[in-house]
């Protein structure tokens, strides 16, 4: 009997043995799961956002023949915008608009023929722009250039005689780097340069026309977010 015992015993624990092997086998050959891959970035549809800044740059006040000289302008800008970009592979095409309040301004006594007055003043506003957009994108980092139309107000002054505003449309080029950091949010960085050109603003002392020039370099950070408004994502 304690022989049968002992070979029961042993059919048992070589049965075990068996089905513990085969087990191990089958996990042996089960394939790990694949790793987890982030989806590519799609770059496409519509946005909106804000963007704010300052912007640098110069202004003249000519008139009949003579100037009273180039002189720097300078000031901060705050505004919104709205776009739209189209991904094929890795160039990103887009539109994109945004109008600013600014407080873009100098001055200058006069050089070489003095400013009537003491000051000549120039001030913008406002500012706009209607642009297209060319980028690369590298997943979630965005690599563009930019240009287009640019529209704003131009105010020239000389103190104690005659002011004047006009509205211009002018041009705009520039470039800058957008990021994703989530599936709607994404902030930018760029620069542009708007020239909103040189045209008749004024009519100082004597009645004469003063041309006041234009032109900035905007330096602006944006945070725009993503919409659903049915172009493919």
């Amino acid at each position: 009997m304690q022989k049968t015992l002992a070979m029961g015993i042993a059919a048992l624990v070589l049965s075990a043995t068996s089905s513990f092997a085969a087990d191990m086998a089958v996990r042996a050959r089960r394939a790990p799961p694949p790793p987890i891959v982030e989806p590519e970035y799609n770059w496409s549809g519509y946005y909106i956002g804000v963007v704010g800044g300052g912007a640098t740059g110069s202004s003249e006040h000519e008139f009949s023949g003579d100037t009273h000289g180039r002189f720097d302008l300078n000031g901060g800008l705050f505004g919104g915008t709205l776009g739209v970009n189209w991904q094929a592979g890795q160039y990103v095409y887009g539109i994109e608009g945004d109008v600013s309040w600014t407080s873009i301004s100098g001055s200058t006594t006069g050089v070489p023929s003095s400013c009537v007055g003491g000051t000549c003043r120039t001030e913008n506003s406002w500012l706009g722009t209607a642009r297209v957009r060319l980028g690369w994108e590298a997943n979630r980092a965005l690599f563009y250039v930019t240009g287009g139309a640019a529209f704003g107000d131009v105010q020239g002054i000389e103190r104690h005689f005659d002011s004047g505003t006009t509205t211009r449309t002018g041009w705009t080029a520039g470039f800058g780097v957008e990021y994703a950091y989530s599936r709607d949010w994404r902030w930018k960085v760029e620069y542009l340069h708007v020239d909103l050109g040189n045209d008749v603003t004024y009519a100082a002392s004597l009645g004469l026309p003063h041309n006041v020039h234009f032109e900035a370099e905007v330096f602006r950070v944006g945070l725009n977010y993503m919409l659903n408004w049915g172009v493919m994502r």
